[in-house]
């Protein structure tokens, strides 16, 4: 059985009725819609594995203990109410996110079209669709005992079923015309709009659905510890920082507690409760709340290369998610300012943070943001938060925030 029909088996009739219930879909809609979405999500795995180093990221979070395709044991039991319908969908949204980046928008309006579901009812379908295929590939893994040929081969093998299986108009869309062929060390740029290959996100976003299903079974959580990691700095750990080490560690950040928020177009976001995006959305949404010149918020997983304005892969995630947050809110504009410690040459840092302020900004015109509604400006070592005369302090300094200008 191809891994087509296995996500298929996954996704079975009581599946499909409790997510046309939950979405207001007909149920014909809701099969019509991933009737599209299942080779799409697939395809979206196969063509970014198609690199040997893409086939090894894959390969090394497949293997892990942690990731044991526990989502597919009880996959009708977790959608028993609207709420763990919800946790699985939160399972699912960081990886398409990463998966799609800026062609989510085009994607969402093909699967509208060819089905005739609502915009965020195509949303919610691909986040239950995209842990559904991990888990399955994962489990295939282990029990097969593959290697990375093994994987490739396998994953490349898929690919005709795939081609047959979209509907037409998305092979060309999505951009696997050349679905299937494994190119080996060549570097690939994506067009699915990842700046470079699904495996370099893999480690972090494996983590996170790994993460998000153990906090689901357990469903409890220790509030103690996430507000201990807050408090240890969680906002730090994503500014600017031009060290080796941070205060807050990857696995320690992703433990905190993701939500999902359904935008006024219907596009479902997955981010920490109480971060970056849940703080912007909560003023842009409260009309009681002016516009206040001194009302910033730090980005919390913004990540530059050492001494640079050059961005790590691992911030587009947040960067595609303010990019939704602009495309939903269209009277919103914001202003971005970067920052540094009182450390080095004040003039070396008033330009570092410009450029970085500045390298935020053209990421998000990239992704589809209207220039005139964003500015950016870098405030070296000015308007400090934290105390320059310890670490800890002078790492709360290092960062890249944003203001809300106009809403």
């Amino acid at each position: 059985m191809n891994l087509l029909d296995m996500v298929k088996g996954q996704i079975g009739p009581m599946v499909m009725d409790k997510a046309s219930e939950y979405l207001g879909e007909s149920s014909s809609n809701t099969q019509s819609a991933l009737g599209a979405i299942l080779p799409s999500v697939i395809g979206g795995v196969i063509s970014n594995a198609s690199t040997t180093s893409g086939a090894k990221s894959l390969l090394d979070l497949l293997s892990k203990d942690d990731n044991d395709g526990g989502i597919l044991d009880n996959l009708s039991g977790l959608m028993g109410d609207n709420n763990g319908f919800q946790k699985v969908l939160g399972m699912g949204g960081p990886l398409v996110s990463m998966l799609f980046g800026n062609k989510l928008d085009s994607i969402l309006d093909l699967i509208t079209g060819h089905s005739g579901v609502k915009r965020s009812s195509a949303s919610s379908l691909i986040s239950l669709t995209a842990p559904v295929v991990i888990g399955l590939l994962s489990k295939k893994v282990k029990t097969e005992g593959l290697g990375i040929s093994g994987l490739a081969n396998y994953l490349m093998g898929q690919s005709s079923s795939i081609k047959s299986a979209l509907p037409a108009g998305f092979t060309d869309k999505l951009g696997f015309g050349n679905l299937g062929d494994f190119l080996g060390d060549a570097k690939v740029d994506m067009p699915t709009g990842s700046t470079s290959g699904f495996g370099k996100f893999l480690p972090w976003l494996l983590g996170i659905l790994a993460l998000v299903a153990a906090l689901y079974f357990l469903r409890t959580c220790n509030k103690e510890k996430l507000e201990e990691i807050a408090m240890a700095g969680v906002d730090s750990t994503a500014a600017v920082v031009d060290s080796a080490a941070t205060s807050v560690t990857d696995a320690e950040a992703a433990a905190l507690a993701f939500i999902n928020k359904s935008l006024p177009d219907g596009v479902v976001l997955n981010y920490p409760d109480g971060g970056t995006e849940s703080k912007l959305i909560a003023f842009i949404e409260d009309q009681n709340q002016a516009i206040d010149k001194e009302l910033w918020f730090e980005f919390d997983r913004l990540y530059f290369k050492t001494a640079s304005s050059e961005l790590e892969d691992r911030s587009m995630e947040q960067l595609n998610n303010i990019t939704a947050i602009m495309k939903a809110f269209p009277k919103v504009k914001l202003k971005i300012g970067g920052y540094t410690d009182n450390t080095g040459d004040p003039k070396a840092n008033l330009k570092l943070s410009g450029d970085r302020a500045k390298t935020a900004l053209d990421q998000l015109v990239k992704n589809g943001v209207a220039g005139n509604r964003l500015k950016s400006e870098g405030y070296g070592d000015q308007h400090p938060i934290g105390d320059n005369t310890t670490e800890e302090g002078r790492q709360m300094n290092r960062r890249v925030a944003v203001r809300v200008t106009e809403k």
